[in-house]
């Protein structure tokens, strides 16, 4: 199966957008929204003049890919033309895939129309065209509901056929760049460039969080005519830019760990501090900036940032607004009114914004934010308990309730999140992104909410960074994750480790997107084993959520993953969504726990289901030195796509751990249109890479990595070089085998090879050492089509 990968696009065009409805159940608004969205009936549209149109491109992308986010709701299309260039007449077999309305017409007929977005999982199309000799238009219309992270896209593939090949009309320069940049490889810090040109230049990433510097994030100098680039030290982003094209270069052995030079916990967390303050904002996908957080570390630290009047008022506009993630906003508009003199004018306006705001999805108004995930609905739900609480006879209008009503409604959800989450842990497991917003949010229940809930969120506090520090190694969380991002392939970079910079400061830091400004002023304490969980080794298993995560952590590797399928006989709880009358679990936990399933994914992990950013095992040697596999959702690693390249899995694989071995397969499916898996395997980051048939031996001073792979692995190289081996089949199966200085490097091979795993393919079964080890069970999951 091939892709097109010649296109003209037009300008995203992207609306505001009020469906003049509500409904109670936001999943279901939202799916209402999507079906009125796109303009029916669409005629071929005239006057085109597509040759003006900018080319597409994108290094590698199966997909014309516009995806973005959206903080409100959104009308959004484009329209794409290629040009179908044919020897001679004949009928061709096309497939388009796409989440979106899409209507496509070949030389002005219409041959496929399909009117309503979904938001997963991604809709397929077979139609066929007659092509006649010579160029043919192939033209597609776009529109989509623009809300939150939304899939503007669409893919067309096709069977290879020697008769038939692409192009774009007009002006042919551009393939001719768009063919030069992908011929250009990294080399360590070198691009060796396929010929001379003039007309290029050199970008340098400073991919800073801060929205303050989005102005200035890139810098650019002009090359001179060469076929090699030397990249100097210290850049490890790289744009490379010819007209308006551009390629993304990622240089792996730059992007390191960055250490405290202050290893006293009062003073390092002040540094911490210092770093938050120093930001104005942290950058929302570079459109605008979230300002609390930093407000907050300002201060605390006894600072007045000179716009910072001008950021709080803005922070209130994003807020009245509902902006999708203002509930983050209001929580830390709590902490600050909790702790520090507000002037009558901003007191007022506060007010004003704080009564009229939707506190849940069963309130009066329509927009697009998100309730459901773990961390926003607790968020909702003890940001209503805490502003009731502060205004108790005044009126919230969206509510209908008085302060006091709300606060009781909120205290009882908050309760109820509590009872769940005590009985089954957490949904989005050891999330190195979303921890962060959980810990503060939990910091605000521990701090100001009464005494039993209060202890309550301290326990849960205390559950959280105890599992982050169990699965801390070298000072880095390696760990499955039930959400995830493309910072899964650094894990020192990730979010959490500011939790574990703060329990530690020998560990690597980070940003932490500024959530650790509430711990300046709150109360909790964090519990004293840390430390110790973080340095020893552990060999366990536990459950949260509906997952079973193991754990096989040695001084020298780290091991862990979750099982697809468990089989412990565990009982799944109850989607109550899926039910005749969903509606009379309205207001209660399980209800908002049952959309974030169907949304964000299940942890009931099944092989064969549809994934979405869940990150089901790793093995490591160092926090930098990091294996794992993932069936992408996208081909390219530009794409924002959830499930991403790195982060997620489009079909969930087979997964099974036994102490230092484990072993995963996937199996793909023609209604899926990503045709490999890939293991992400940094080699800059080993001292030795050995490939011997279908292993691979890794070295990490004592600690040791054997991978085999049944299919063949292929190097490639995206924004990364020497990162990638892809597995270009519908069945991979993967074995790994970990050791540490119990066994030298001799012995562990021979050891590895001796287990001889041998995959028959034909039953989907992995055998080792002569035994089954894991199979692959095909099952579908209703709760993940929305």
């Amino acid at each position: 199966m091939k892709y097109v990968d010649k296109f003209r696009i037009s300008n995203v065009i992207e609306k505001q957008y009020d469906p003049q409805f509500t409904d109670v159940d936001q999943l279901r608004f939202e799916k209402r929204v999507r079906e009125k969205v796109a303009i029916r009936n669409l005629s071929y549209p005239t006057n085109l003049n597509h040759e003006e149109w900018d080319f597409y491109y994108s290094h590698g992308n199966y997909y014309v890919d516009k995806s973005t986010f959206y903080s409100e709701l959104s009308y959004v299309s484009f329209n794409a033309v290629t040009n179908l260039h044919s020897k001679k007449e004949k009928k061709i077999n096309l497939t388009i895939w796409t989440y979106g309305a899409v209507t496509v017409f070949f030389n002005g007929e219409k041959v496929a129309n399909d009117d309503i977005p979904v938001y997963k999982p991604i809709k397929k199309h077979c139609f066929v065209v007659n092509a006649k000799k010579g160029d043919n238009e192939l033209l597609i219309l776009f529109q989509n509901l623009g809300v939150r992270d939304t899939r503007n896209l669409f893919g067309i593939s096709y069977e290879e056929d020697k008769d038939i090949e692409f192009h774009v009309f007009g002006n042919k320069e551009d393939e001719i760049i768009a063919t030069f940049l992908d011929n250009v490889v990294l080399e360590d810090h070198k691009l060796m460039l396929p010929s001379k040109r003039d007309d290029i230049q050199l970008g340098f990433d400073m991919a800073s969080p801060d929205y303050g510097k989005v102005k200035y994030r890139y810098s650019w100098e002009k090359l001179h005519p060469c076929t090699e680039v030397d990249i100097p030290k210290g850049n490890p982003y790289i744009l490379l830019k010819i007209k308006n094209l551009s390629r993304r270069f990622e240089i792996a052995s730059e992007v390191i760990p960055i250490y405290s030079s202050i290893k006293d916990k009062d003073g390092n967390y002040k540094r911490m501090l210092g770093v938050i303050a120093a930001a104005d904002g942290l950058s929302r996908g570079d459109k605008f900036g979230f300002y609390i957080q930093n407000i907050l570390a300002r201060k605390a630290l006894g600072i007045e940032g000179k716009r910072d009047e001008e950021y709080f008022y803005e922070t209130l506009n994003q807020i009245e607004r509902r902006f999708d993630c203002s509930d983050f906003l209001i929580s830390g508009v709590i902490r600050y009114l909790k702790n520090y003199e507000i002037a009558p004018t901003l007191s007022a306006r506060i007010k004003e914004v704080l009564l009229n705001y939707r506190y849940w999805m069963t309130m009066e108004g329509s927009d697009a934010m998100c309730f459901w995930s773990e961390n926003h609905s607790l968020l909702f739900y003890s940001c209503a308990m805490l502003v009731g609480q502060m205004y108790p006879d005044d009126y919230f209008p969206r509510a209908k309730m008085t302060g006091k009503e709300l606060s009781e409604f909120g205290r009882r959800l908050t309760k109820e999140w509590m009872d769940d989450l005590e009985e089954y842990g957490f949904e989005e497991f050891l999330s190195t992104v979303y921890m962060n917003v959980t810990f503060a949010c939990l910091l605000n229940i521990i701090d100001y909410a009464d005494e039993e809930i209060s202890k309550r969120a301290k326990n849960i506090t205390d559950l959280m960074l105890r599992e982050l520090a169990l699965h801390t190694f070298k000072g880095c969380i390696i760990a499955p994750m039930g959400r995830v991002y493309r910072g899964v392939i650094n894990p020192f970079k990730q979010g959490a480790q500011a939790l574990m910079n703060l329990a530690n400061p020998e560990n690597p830091t980070s940003f932490g997107e500024g959530w650790l400004s509430y711990y300046a002023t709150s109360s909790y304490q964090l519990p004293s084993d840390l430390i110790e969980l973080m340095n020893n080794s552990q060999d366990k298993e536990y459950s949260t959520g509906d997952a079973l995560i193991k754990l096989y952590k040695k001084d020298d590797y780290i091991l862990t993953s979750v099982q697809s399928p468990r089989n412990d006989n565990f009982v799944r709880w109850h989607n109550v969504t899926l039910d005749k009358n969903p509606e009379k679990y309205l207001n209660t936990h399980l209800y908002t726990k049952s959309f974030n399933e169907r949304f964000h994914g299940t942890t009931y992990f099944e092989p064969g289901t549809f994934g979405y950013q869940q990150h089901m095992w790793s093995v490591a040697l160092s926090g930098e030195a990091l294996v794992f596999a993932n069936c992408p959702g996208a081909s390219s690693d530009s794409s924002s796509m959830r499930p991403g390249y790195w982060y997620g899995n489009g079909i969930m694989p087979a997964v099974r751990q036994d102490g230092n071995m484990l072993a995963s397969i996937f199996v793909l499916n023609d209604d899926y249109p990503i045709d490999f898996t890939h293991l992400y395997l940094p080699e800059c980051k080993f001292e030795k890479v050995e490939k011997y048939e279908n292993w691979i031996f890794l070295t990490l001073g004592e600690g040791k990595i054997a991978i085999w792979c049944n299919t063949k692995l292929s190097p490639y190289s995206d924004h990364l070089a020497n990162c990638e081996l892809r597995a270009y089949s519908q069945k991979s199966a993967y074995f790994v085998l970990a050791g540490g200085r119990e066994i030298d490097e001799k012995l562990f091979k021979e050891n590895a090879i001796k287990l001889n795993p041998t995959f028959i393919e034909d039953k989907n079964i992995l055998f080792v050492d002569g035994k089954e080890f894991i199979s692959f069970t095909p099952s579908n999951d209703k709760t993940q089509y929305i």
